[in-house]
């Protein structure tokens, strides 16, 4: 995708990756740090790719900002994995960009027209409803018709429910310490980083939830052929592979959510069956600092127009950088 913009050894201020303008810093605290996927095109080497010549330079210029992974061989030639740098904030005015929105709703439209029995999955992470989506979901449920699901991430060790012993031994000190630092709201994760991540499995408008949930960091979207209990059976096997926890097999619908590393670090098998779940993989991944797209169908084409088209090129306004509309 691009490589680190320099050579030369970082200051002790300088952490994270640095990708031309963008930094890429992890989010999650005594957890690994995803690999960025604009950082790959330095870890493979040009043997181990599937194009005999290397990335595509001029490919690569007309995606920006999107960046492209360039994969080795154990990815299928049509598989593909793409990043949009981005940041997400909970905030009452939070919208998502309508440049991204519009690409977005296109590759949709464009899968489903290859892949007609595609049909879409669509998560949010239910502790960001509070307290800013409080309403609109209550006034919207109807609409949204939310179901209780579980999201967890493969790239991250091995899920698991606390112990009886853990939940004794938790310095609560040490967690309020932690939270004052985050300033943000308590999770359980904050005190049980292994513990699955509560979602809501909107079944109802998914158009509405696009333009509404989006910015906030906790959208994820699957358009998939597999039915709800095909799409729930492999999501438990993807599980199944990631924990021997025997109570975590009974969770009713586990979600994986899949990160840059889970793409990255997997073996063969394990890209099998992340790619078996979807046709198109949408996610705000605040690990990442952007968006993630992934496909089983060659977008390299069609993208770089979707992305002039949606204003990606213009020049930014007298009152700086694109902002959230």
């Amino acid at each position: 995708m691009t490589h680190l913009a320099e050579n030369r050894k970082p200051t002790p201020s300088e952490t994270g990756l640095m990708l031309k303008s963008f930094r890429i810093r992890p989010q999650v605290e005594d957890l690994p740090p995803p690999v960025t996927p604009s950082a790959l095109a330095d870890i493979s080497g040009d043997g181990a790719r599937r194009r005999l010549s290397g990335p595509d330079a001029l490919l690569d210029q007309r995606l920006l900002p999107f960046r492209r992974h360039w994969p080795d061989r154990s990815w299928h030639e049509d598989w593909r994995l793409y990043w949009l740098p981005a940041s997400f904030e909970n905030q009452a005015a939070t919208r998502v960009d309508p440049r991204f929105l519009q690409v977005y709703e296109k590759l949709i439209l464009f899968v489903t027209e290859k892949v007609p029995k595609a049909r879409g999955l669509t998560f949010f992470d239910t502790q960001l409803v509070y307290p800013h989506l409080i309403e609109h979901t209550i006034l919207n449920a109807i609409e949204y018709l939310p179901l209780p699901a579980m999201g967890f991430y493969p790239s991250r060790g091995p899920a698991s429910v606390p112990k009886y012993d853990e939940i004794r031994s938790i310095d609560f000190r040490a967690v309020y310490k932690k939270l004052k630092e985050k300033k943000e709201a308590f999770r359980p994760q904050d005190a049980f980083p292994k513990l699955p991540k509560q979602l809501q499995y909107i079944i109802g408008d998914q158009d509405m939830a696009r333009r509404n949930l989006m910015g906030r960091g906790g959208y994820t979207f699957f358009l998939s052929t597999q039915k709800q209990g095909e799409f729930t059976e492999i999501g438990k096997r993807i599980l199944a592979d990631n924990t021997s926890d025997p109570m975590m097999q009974e969770i009713p619908m586990p979600v994986p959510l899949l990160d840059s590393a889970a793409f990255m670090t997997a073996r063969a098998e394990q890209l099998e069956s992340y790619f078996s779940l979807f046709e198109l993989y949408v996610a705000e991944s605040p690990a990442d600092n952007g968006y993630l797209i992934a496909a089983t169908h060659d977008l390299d084409e069609r993208l770089p127009e979707w992305i002039e088209a949606a204003g990606y090129r213009q020049a930014k306004s007298r009152r700086g950088f694109w902002s959230r509309s």
